[in-house]
């Protein structure tokens, strides 16, 4: 019986030291891949940029209508005839900005932005006008046109800066048609230069459907020179 014993005993220190060796030299267990989950996060909205029109919401367009149908600073001058249609056909579209409301639509800015322009065309005409008028009283006429400067400054129409001397071609550029008169003239350093500029052009801007910014450039006039032979 002890021999048996003996063997037994042998036997289990036998498996007990092979147990070890392969706990030894067993690997590490691997770690279970576990893909990563796909979060979605909606883009920032565009950041705001200084005088454009970029609106989306009820409170957004309150605020820029109630500037846009302050033309109180005018009603000293509409006792004036001519003044006062141009007022009458700003009325009219001032009606038909009120009733906008699609704020959703990916082209909302840009149908404001040619609504408003129509509000300056209208402004436009009454400050070259008066710029023009020989039996304006001039403190009349100068307040008149800085009530206008003022109007459109405060909507957010910007201005293009052009003076006597600058290239037309950069005029050109700006793509308005029926904008400038032509002088002939002998001097070739003159060729293609601003002689005048009546109005400067404006222009609005606006958060386009693809979400940057565009202009609408519009209302300059100018004269030019241009070189003829003889």
């Amino acid at each position: 019986m002890d021999f048996i014993k003996k063997i037994n005993e042998l036997k289990q220190r036998y498996w007990r030291g092979e147990k070890r060796k392969l706990q030894k030299t067993a690997p590490p267990p691997q770690e279970i891949y576990q893909p990563l989950r796909e979060t979605y996060s909606p883009p920032p909205p565009p950041e705001r940029v200084e005088n454009c029109l970029s609106i989306r919401s009820r409170d957004e367009f309150d605020e820029y209508f109630g500037r846009l149908n302050d033309i109180s600073d005018f009603n000293e001058f509409s006792r004036e005839q001519w003044i006062r249609t141009y007022l009458d056909r700003v009325g009219k579209t001032l009606n038909e900005i009120s009733a906008m409301s699609d704020f959703d639509d990916e082209e909302f800015n840009f149908k404001l932005a040619g609504k408003v322009r129509k509000i300056t065309e209208q402004l436009l005409i009454i400050f070259s006008d008066a710029k023009k008028a020989t039996n304006l009283d001039e403190n009349f006429r100068q307040k008149l046109m800085k009530t206008v400067e003022d109007y459109l400054d405060k909507i957010g129409v910007g201005k293009k800066n052009f003076r006597r001397g600058d290239a037309f071609s950069d005029w050109a550029n700006l793509g308005m048609t029926d904008s400038h008169g032509i002088i002939s003239t002998r001097d070739r350093s003159l060729d293609s230069k601003i002689s005048s500029v009546e109005v400067q052009p404006r222009v609005i801007r606006y958060l386009d459907d693809m979400g940057g910014v565009s202009e609408l450039t519009f209302g300059g006039y100018c004269k030019f020179y241009k070189f003829a032979e003889g």
